[in-house]
């Protein structure tokens, strides 16, 4: 994998890519108003970009090299959903959520509001103590 990523790398600096030092699976090129983006895992590839043709002449050069599968727009990456819409771009992980469900069989539960407001900083010294602890890790053992 070491020398896939070496040969990949090498071919990318060749096309006039730059590797960006902080995170060395980043790659970026500039020429004009021509912007491109490769990001690499392991063996996948995410490319972002703001010319077509760009996109297009990159991934001729990259199949000359290599033996490559396009998978077309992404959909999903390290656990992560990519949702467009005429609003925008969506990033969840409701995929991933999904899959833990079934993977642990509790897809047939009904999910439950539970009574926390969202970023509260609980705090040792402050608060009340429950009058029932039992009973809320009853409730807690249900949910779990």
């Amino acid at each position: 994998m070491k020398h896939w990523f070496a040969k990949l790398s090498g071919a990318l600096l060749a096309h006039g890519f730059v590797q960006i030092k902080a995170d060395y699976s980043l790659f970026t090129f500039k020429k004009g108003i021509i912007f491109t983006t490769v990001l690499v895992y392991v063996d996948d590839m995410v490319v972002v970009r703001n010319n077509n043709q760009a996109i297009k002449e990159l991934k001729k050069f990259l199949h000359m090299q290599f033996h490559l599968k396009d998978l077309g727009e992404l959909k999903y990456f390290l656990g992560l959903e990519v949702i467009r819409t005429a609003e925008g771009i969506f990033v969840c992980q409701r995929k991933c959520r999904q899959d833990f469900l079934k993977e642990v069989r509790m897809t047939g539960y009904t999910p439950l509001q539970l009574p926390l407001t969202p970023n509260v900083k609980l705090l040792a010294e402050t608060g009340t103590f429950l009058k029932d602890p039992n009973k809320h890790r009853r409730l807690i053992g249900k949910l779990i």
